[in-house]
């Protein structure tokens, strides 16, 4: 699976994702904000919550995949 710690320079990170590297660590953030407070509760309680490890633990993977989904018309 292609992840966001995989990239390794600013060509990369455009054609993946359509922003730098700088941009996507800022919208990071931004990103788990509006997810708590869609969903009440942030990814790290709900890992702890269920038994199940996540496939995308993190706020960066989430986005990330969105992100590359979208940049490369797979929705």
């Amino acid at each position: 699976m292609l992840s966001y710690q995989q990239i390794r320079n600013e060509r990369q990170w455009k054609s993946s994702t359509g922003l730098s590297e700088q941009q996507f660590h800022r919208l990071v953030k931004y990103f788990g904000e509006t997810y708590e407070f869609f969903q009440g509760v942030s990814l790290s309680t709900l890992a702890a919550r269920t038994e199940v490890d996540l496939l995308l633990p993190t706020y960066a993977d989430c986005l990330f995949l969105v992100l590359f989904q979208l940049k490369n018309g797979l929705c």
